[in-house]
């Protein structure tokens, strides 16, 4: 099921309001496509929202509750990410919601830009997504994705990945034409 910006919004508040009905208190971190999708709702959908959040049963089960509500897969908040996750946190998240003891981010564009770029899977959407952030952070060449890279990643990360990282410079000349 693909969802656009305005459902995956939707779904993402009421999740704060269940959250807040319920007394949760705790984070939740989104990744991913739906980061993707916040920042450039124009460029495309989602499937699920990719996070990680704490305390996990109690805001999987809220998370479960609004995808009942609203008919959509009960997985639709995962933290399938889990594995791929940079060894260095984001510093710089945009911060969605924080009220009541729960706080909602956005991993920050560079994070993202990482992470796309580090990705294993080199598909066309992710090659995509880095092309578009690419331009969104106004980087110069490949180098710039290597610092960002080595940010969050360390510093003997790349190696390979550099090629990809010329691929991406190169999709962001083409979206630019």
């Amino acid at each position: 099921m693909e969802m656009t910006r305005q459902k995956l919004m939707q779904l993402l508040d009421e999740l704060i309001e269940e959250c807040h009905t319920r007394g949760i208190e705790g984070t939740i971190a989104i990744y991913g496509g739906t980061a993707m999708v916040y920042y450039v709702p124009e460029l495309r959908t989602t499937q699920d929202v990719d996070s990680m959040f704490r305390p996990f049963s109690e805001i999987q089960s809220a998370a479960e509750v609004v995808g009942n509500r609203n008919n959509v897969p009960n997985n639709w908040l995962n933290m399938q990410i889990h594995d791929v996750m940079p060894p260095i946190g984001d510093d710089n998240p945009e911060v969605y919601s924080d009220a009541n003891g729960l706080k909602v981010t956005f991993a920050s564009k560079k994070y993202l830009l990482a992470m796309k770029a580090m990705s294993d899977r080199r598909s066309q959407k992710d090659l995509d997504d880095a092309a578009v952030l690419f331009n969104a952070l106004r980087l110069k060449n490949w180098m710039g994705i290597d610092e960002i890279v080595h940010r969050y990643y360390g510093v003997e990360s790349a190696g390979a990945q550099e090629l990809f990282f010329e691929d991406i410079e190169d999709r962001a000349d083409e979206i630019r034409k």
